[in-house]
């Protein structure tokens, strides 16, 4: 058995190790598919003749075991013979499923990779093996040494291994039992075996990785001023040869221009198995990227990818590097990188390196082979094979595609419209729109229909007042505060290589590229700006100092602090954007215009004015409103003699007024009293917009808040009076239905619970089992109006079934098995292992032709139905002796006020979160009966026989009994009464089963009727009809049968009671052994 129990753990780790990326590719090479084949052959053959030899092996013992249980002596030896055969048994059948398997795997490989993948996954199955064959300690013979220490050590350390699962596993502790134990098995299960590529951006619907390089031209100040008109001439040399990878780059209009090309790593996600993987056991320094061609077919809408030519990367050739980054939630990320020199000597045959920068799926040459494409794959090592090379761990290939962004130009951060600020200071002139700057961007622009510059020709030596001040080349200056010019400047670029418009603009990430900003008061040829403007012949750069280092810039008047004179000056600020290993190359440039303001004057004191603060009780209706105004006797006294002015002149003073903040509106009204107009100041604000502003503030369940609003009196000189409003506003307390709320009459204990029934009879002669439902409305116990909770006023609500971790538990189905409570349908249904059991109907109209399912309509109400199913039935039906209710449901009320956006609560019942309904059953017996047996009696005659309808005592849940009322049995849909085996009785002084001489059995009317010669009554009037329909006697004598007694042992000289199960089916199923208590009088002896 031990044995046998280490093959299944060797079979487990098969099935978790054998797991293969695979994939199909067309190869045409076939020199290469004859290795392959070749190989498959080898491997095959070497792998088949090792599992043939464990087979024959494991099928040589198996026989011997017969043979020995032939020549068993006794059978506990067969026994042992047996389970042993049958153990070898399965270890065969696992070792022949386990070679199908990698048989298969290896018939089916298309590839040198997918060859190596078999071996490397056998490998890691042996080596696995050897790790728990080590563990165990197995010896040749199959013995486990180290399986009987394993099971001291454990027996030792139990105490220890329960205080740890008791208290909570803590990881380190039980790290440091294992290793006390002797038990190292922290690296089983933990080597990498697969990594699939987990996909954040899709290009065209595909999976990609995209990289992102920025194509640009890096300048010096020299070499742009012999190149800016004619931009087909290449960039400074020692620019070129240390900034990124040059590229030529064909124009709008065929030019052609030398760029330079810019690389960025872009950081991807690969899932890893296993999951938790020991990093550290990673040789995640030397990650490796493996590349091809593939080709894109097209086939029913589905792209599909196969191997176009051309062999895996030669190291030297690989244009993709990886870098690890970090291991997290069970992926890998890593950092992915391209060479681009290196990219077009790998794939310099297949794609032209400009060609291949759209970005799009199928970019390739497009011919009947379907469009060419770069896929990539992700390697990591994994040790070496069993032949000695190097293994890796490959992933699935991704499209590997290249979105450049085209120029970099200077803007303003924020700008949503792509406007640049201005590339030169004199603007270019009308007609050689493509000067170019650095930047490289403009290049394009040449064939671009009416496009203008980008700067829009702007000449920054133009008056400020040709500038607006949020123009978005202009930036704002405060005289006497300071500007960090790093906050006004962005890099962006273009998505397109020919864009069909200016708004076309992406942002660049200076720190990602290694680009830094420099700042100087210097114009485009080094030399220091003049902005000598002729109106003031003034040179505008004298108002202005700029730290260099820091790029902050704070106006001056010459060499003195400012004071008012530097105010709508216009100095200019060159920025560039510089390599910082090649400061002398500039990657782009442009000039800002800086407009120097004004401080902001201080005004004079406020005068503020404030209205006692009001009370009010917040609530919940849309049409309700709060005011709060200032009396006639108020504004005279607070705010005309407050400021010691007449009406008159207080209003020529502050001739406006305006709502400056707060909730509502805060005006002026006149009020005409006596022929005197006065102005007073008053706040209104609705009732929804106080509920939401309290919500917002303090939340619901705060008790106040102070709420506030202003207004203001004001003139052109900036003086102005302040008029304060508050109020102390409180939640009307909706919530917390309190005992008031609640009629009294329908709950019980501390108003916790309250029982629902079925309905009752329609009328006095009514039989109708259709009229038996089980729907009752929730609301009655509510303080109502029209059936709305008073408490919902202006609100709406719903009930819902309480979460079924709040439900009734620990139920028994007939069959012992546990029965599991849901809620579904958003709280409205109730099931019991799926059936539905209870269901609640949100607002019902009473009145089924209104149509209408409003919340707040007055003729709709809430209904509880208990549904009538096999479950349902069960449970309403499963109460103990004396008992009116087995099954309940716990409710729980939400409400949201009808202010919009008001937030949904729970509503408290007399401070609880929810209340119970008791579903009580519809009928039940009278346990002691009235009936009574008389022993020794001759059969046929009263005492040997009762009707057992009489004897049970059917009531219904208002203990209405069905004697008094003949129309219950049909409307309650009684269909018979049974005497169930197990009868007890007490004449012994306890209550014990019926000896074998006291003999109960059920009879049915028929039967009753032959052995009393039909005198049902027993009153010597004999029947001679004895069907029930026509009997002239009482037709419900005996319409369920009878129970007769009888017993042929010793005289009875003292009356006992006979405990007698019985079973009664209706229309809501089955009561189930319900025991009655029937007295048996002594036997008369005269």
């Amino acid at each position: 058995m031990k044995k046998s129990l280490f093959f299944k753990i060797v079979m487990l780790l098969t099935v978790v190790v054998l797991t293969v990326n695979c994939k199909d590719y067309d190869d045409d090479i076939d020199s290469l598919q004859n290795q392959i084949n070749a190989l498959k052959s080898d491997l095959s053959a070497d792998f088949e003749a090792k599992m043939d030899a464990k087979i024959s092996t494991l099928q040589a013992e198996i026989d011997a075991l017969q043979s020995d249980m032939a020549n068993a002596a006794t059978a506990e030896d067969i026994e042992a013979a047996k389970q042993e055969i049958m153990d070898k048994v399965v270890t065969l059948e696992m070792f022949n499923e386990f070679k199908d398997d990698v048989m298969a795997q290896l018939e089916a490989a298309t590839n040198t990779d997918e060859l190596d993948a078999v071996v490397t996954d056998v490998n890691s199955l042996e080596g696995r093996v050897a790790a728990l064959e080590a563990l165990l300690k197995i010896k040749e013979d199959g013995t486990f040494d180290g399986l009987q220490e394993l099971e001291d050590n454990i027996a030792a350390n139990e105490a220890s291994i329960k205080a740890l699962i008791d208290g909570g596993i803590d990881e380190d502790k039980f790290n440091e039992l294992l290793e006390e134990m002797g038990l190292n098995i922290s690296e089983l299960g933990q080597g990498l075996t697969s990594l699939v590529y987990y996909p954040e951006t899709y290009v065209n619907g595909v999976e990609a990785i995209v990289f992102r390089p920025v194509v640009f031209r890096a300048e010096t100040t020299d070499n742009w001023q012999n190149d800016e008109c004619n931009p087909s001439e290449p960039p400074a040399p020692g620019c070129l040869d240390n900034i990124g990878t040059s590229v030529s780059m064909a124009g709008a209009e065929n030019q052609t221009f030398t760029m330079q090309l810019l690389s960025a790593a872009t950081t991807v996600a690969y899932n890893v198995n296993a999951s938790n993987i020991d990093v550290s056991k990673l040789d995640t320094e030397n990650l490796m990227v493996t590349s091809h061609v593939a080709k894109m077919y097209t086939n029913s809408n589905v792209s599909i990818y196969t191997k176009a030519g051309g062999a895996e990367d030669a190291v030297e050739n690989n244009p993709f590097t990886a870098k690890f980054v970090d291991m997290m939630d069970g992926k890998m990320h890593v950092s992915l990188d391209i060479d681009y020199t290196a990219f077009e000597n790998a794939y310099g045959n297949d794609f032209n390196l400009e060609d291949y920068f759209t970005g799009v799926v199928g970019n390739g040459s497009e011919s009947e082979n379907g469009d060419k494409n770069i896929v990539l794959a992700l390697q990591v090592p994994a040790g070496e094979t069993a032949t000695g090379t190097s293994s890796y761990v490959t992933s699935d290939y991704t499209l590997a595609t290249v979105q450049p962004i085209y120029g970099i130009d200077i803007a303003k951060p924020n700008n949503n419209d792509c406007l640049r600020y201005s590339d030169y200071i004199d603007g270019p002139s009308t007609d050689d729109q493509t000067q170019n700057v650095p930047g490289g961007y403009d290049f394009d622009w040449a064939g671009v229909e009416n496009a203008k510059y980008l700067g829009d020709g702007i000449n920054l030596y133009d008056d400020a007042s040709n500038l607006k001040p949020k123009d978005a080349r202009i930036v704002d200056l405060v005289e006497g505060e300071t500007l960090d010019l790093h906050t006004v400047v962005k890099a962006i670029g273009g998505s397109e290589r020919f864009p069909d418009s200016k708004d076309d603009c992406v942002d660049v990430d200076v720190e990602k590229y290694g680009f830094e900003w420099e700042f100087s008061l210097l114009d485009g040829n080094d030399d220091p700006i003049e902005y000598i403007l002729e109106n003031n012949n003034t040179d505008q750069q004298q108002f202005i100092t700029l730290n260099e280092e820091t790029g902050e810039v704070k106006a001056r008047v010459f060499s003195q602090d400012p004071n008012g004179a530097a105010v709508d000056r216009t100095p200019i600020v060159r920025v560039r954007l510089i390599d910082p290993e090649n400061p002398t190359c500039f990657i782009s440039q442009a000039f800002i215009k800086i407009l120097i303001g004004e401080e902001e004057e201080e005004r004079p004191d406020d005068v503020i004015i404030g209205l006692e603060q009001a009370e009010y009780v917040v609530g919940c209706n849309e049409e309700d409103t709060f005011t709060q105004m200032f009396t006639v006797q108020q504004v005279n006294e607070q705010i005309y003699n407050e400021l010691g002015l007449s009406k008159q002149r207080f209003h020529e003073k502050y001739p406006e007024f305006e709502h400056v903040n707060g909730l509502g509106t805060v005006e002026v009204i006149e009020d005409t009293e006596d022929g005197q107009t006065t102005y007073l100041p008053k706040w209104t604000v609705n009732a929804c917009a106080m509920y939401a502003e309290f919500v917002d503030k303090c939340g619901e369940n705060s008790e106040s808040a102070i709420l506030t609003a202003t207004g203001r009196y004001f003139n052109d000189a900036g003086e102005q009076v302040i008029v304060k409003f508050s109020v102390l506003a409180k939640l009307a307390d909706n919530m917390n239905l309190e005992p008031a709320d609640l009629y009294a009459k329908y709950w019980h204990e501390n108003f916790t619970y309250i029982e629902h029934h079925s309905q009752k009879p329609r009328s006095v002669n009514d039989s109708d089992v259709n009229n038996f439902t089980y729907t009752t409305d929730i609301n009655g116990a509510f303080v109502n109006q029209n059936t709305t909770p008073s408490a919902f006023d202006n609100m709406e609500y719903e009930y819902i079934f309480a979460p079924a971790t709040e439900q009734i538990s620990g139920a028994k189905y007939r069959d012992g098995s546990d029965i599991i409570i849901t809620i579904e349908n958003d709280g409205k249904e109730l099931r019991a292992n799926g059936e539905l059991v209870a269901t609640i109907t949100d607002h019902e109209a009473l009145n089924a032709g209104s149509g209408t399912f409003d919340p707040l309509d007055p003729q709709s109400s809430d209904f509880l139905t208990y549904e009538k199913n096999d479950m349902a039935n069960y449970l309403l039906n499963k109460a103990n002796n004396g008992e009116n209710y087995f099954m309940w449901a716990r409710l729980q009320i939400k409400a949201q006020c009808t202010c919009p956006d008001a937030p949904e609560t729970f509503v408290k019942i007399n401070g609880n979160d929810g209340f119970n309904v008791r579903f009580l059953r519809p009928i039940d017996v009278n346990s002691t009966s009235t009936e009574k047996f008389i022993d020794g009696v001759d059969q046929g005659k009263f005492g040997s026989i009762v009707d057992i309808f009489k004897a049970v005592g059917l009531a219904d849940w208002r203990k209405d009994t069905f004697a008094e009322n003949d129309n219950y049995y049909d409307f309650y849909g009684v269909t018979s009464i049974t005497y169930e085996e197990g009868a007890r009785w007490d004449a012994s002084g306890s209550i014990e089963p019926i000896p074998t001489t006291v003999e109960l059995s059920w009879i049915d009317r028929a039967t009753v009727a032959s052995i009393t010669n039909g005198d049902l009554n027993f009153d010597g009037q004999v029947v001679t009809d004895t069907s029930a329909a026509n009997s002239d006697e009482d037709p419900d004598l005996f319409r369920y049968g009878g129970l007769r007694y009888d017993s042929n042992e010793s005289v009875v000289t003292e009356d006992y009671y006979l405990y007698i199960p019985i079973t009664i089916i209706y229309d809501r199923g089955t009561i189930v052994t319900r025991e009655i208590k029937i007295l048996v009088e002594a036997t008369t002896t005269n």
